[in-house]
């Protein structure tokens, strides 16, 4: 009978899986106009901090999904652009730090030189983040060219000073990069979540059934 009980339990908690959550908002710039990307605070929209003239663009002609996607124009040999969005998901210190956190993109150029990109994905408070999380470069001659290619991996925070409430996505393009314009979609960050109820209640269950075999 109690047997019984515990699989009715289980079965109802594993209608309701615990899911993870873009925290990126707009992950394919699909909202909003093509053309310049606008310096407009960052929080809930993509946003550039850029010297002039602006190199990160928003277009339709090469895009991985939907109908637009982030075009790095590193031809711009004397300017930087710093791409960045800050959550607005009402997210709160308990639940970014000691945190296991997924992260992709999808990366495209039809070059083969040396030039790069820079992203980094991190906690972040206000315009401030914190240098733990993710960072590395992508180089063009790492790609294979006309081909989109998925860039991701994971990090884990811990306690941090700033005691953030926000997540942040960059890309940063700096002089000299060179001449390769890179396209960016279909971004990602989420945090993994822990073991679900359902998940525990099947294990329980069978530590339950065990003990009554035995």
């Amino acid at each position: 009978m109690k047997s019984g009980f515990v699989v009715i339990a289980c079965s109802a908690v594993a209608a309701f899986p615990v899911l993870a959550a873009n925290v990126i908002t707009n992950p394919g710039f699909e909202l909003g106009a093509a053309g310049q990307l606008p310096d407009s605070g960052g929080v809930e929209q993509w946003s550039s901090f850029t010297e002039t003239p602006n190199n990160s663009i928003i277009q339709s002609a090469i895009v991985h999904s939907g109908s637009q996607a982030l075009a790095l124009d590193a031809a711009v040999a004397a300017n930087f652009t710093i791409v960045y969005q800050n959550t607005g998901d009402n997210l709160t210190t308990a639940s970014i730090e000691n945190t296991t956190w997924n992260w992709s993109f999808w990366v495209y150029t039809a070059g083969t030189g040396t030039d790069s990109f820079t992203y980094q994905f991190m906690p972040s408070n206000s315009l401030n983040q914190d240098q733990s999380g993710a960072t590395g470069a992508i180089a063009a001659n790492t790609l294979v060219p006309n081909t989109w290619t998925l860039i991701s991996g994971s990090f884990t925070t811990t306690d941090h000073a700033l005691d953030p409430t926000l997540m942040k996505a960059n890309f940063l393009s700096f002089p000299g990069a060179g001449t390769e314009t890179f396209y960016i979609d279909d971004v990602l960050l989420e945090s993994v979540p822990e073991p679900s109820a359902a998940l525990l209640c099947g294990l329980g269950g069978m530590a339950f059934l065990r003990r009554r075999r035995v």
